[in-house]
């Protein structure tokens, strides 16, 4: 199995995973702004930040997001030591992810295909390399790894 500093990387599947919790979880969100706001691209440009906002914090805070924390993933600089990533990294990788929600709002009327290629272009690096990097990773310089356990003692609930 392939591994990054001793630890083992997830698959595809668990981190398909802690993408699915976390939209589950931002779903209600998402609901009750497009049920506020009928017009469409009002409901995308207010709704659209939630995603961003909710990874970046959670990822510069605990280094996962509580879809990654339900699956035993989180993600951590590729060219540090570091046990969290920086804001910056947090961020871009947020924005990089928030990507499908973009086209929503800067294309006129996009295609489910067009949303399809974006989502395509963030997953398929992972299939090509050894490291299983996705877009996100690749620009930010982080990684998915399965979690080792223990935390950094900053989490919700952790004493």
């Amino acid at each position: 199995m392939p591994s990054f500093r001793d630890r083992a990387l997830p698959d595809l599947w668990a981190r398909f995973g802690g993408r699915l919790v976390d939209g589950l979880l931002l779903l209600p969100v998402t609901l009750v702004v497009i049920f506020v706001f009928h017009n469409r691209r009002s409901a995308i440009l207010l709704a659209s930040p939630v995603p961003f906002c909710y990874e970046g914090l959670c990822l510069t805070r605990w280094g996962r997001t509580l879809g990654k924390r339900a699956v035993g993933t989180r993600v951590v600089p590729f060219r540090s030591a570091r046990p969290l990533p920086r804001p910056v990294q947090a961020f871009v990788r947020a924005a990089v992810n928030a990507s499908p929600v973009a086209v929503l709002f800067l294309v006129r009327r996009p295609s489910v295909w067009t949303i399809d290629l974006v989502s395509a272009a963030i997953w398929v690096p992972i299939l090509v390399q050894r490291q299983r990097r996705s877009l996100p990773d690749l620009l930010a310089g982080t990684i998915v790894v399965k979690d080792g356990g223990g935390g950094d003692g900053g989490e919700p609930g952790a004493t």
